[in-house]
């Protein structure tokens, strides 16, 4: 299964580690990726990142990261520790149902499609 990073919704009422894990996580929008393995790595590595950011800050509530699942689609909640009312970043991620390829050639005809003849000119 592929995932489509479709977007990222910030917020401008936070301190110095929430704008930056907001500059960290924003430029991922609209990035597409690639399997379950890689969206499992990204999410190690906001999660190391929010790790760093919380050593970096200490004096501030640390940051922690959710994750919610619909049918299809996955939101990544990154709030203050104990007041979910303080959202720094909400990243949604839907899952990619397929491709649409355009082709200038005739597809090959299906194993139950009839065979097309061409018409003779012959008079």
């Amino acid at each position: 299964m592929r995932y489509f990073i479709e977007y990222i919704k910030t917020y401008k009422s936070v301190n110095k580690k929430g704008q930056a894990l907001q500059d960290f996580v924003t430029p991922l929008e609209q990035y597409l990726v690639a399997d379950e393995l890689s969206l499992d790595a990204l999410k190690a590595n906001i999660e190391n990142h929010i790790v760093q950011l919380n050593c970096v800050y200490p004096r501030s509530r640390p940051l922690v990261m959710d994750e919610s699942r619909g049918r299809g689609y996955r939101v990544w909640t990154v709030w203050v520790q104990g007041d979910s009312d303080k959202i720094a970043a909400l990243i949604y991620i839907k899952e990619v149902r397929g491709d649409i390829h355009f082709s200038v050639h005739d597809p090959l005809p299906s194993a139950n499609a009839p065979e097309r003849h061409a018409q003779s000119s012959a008079k």
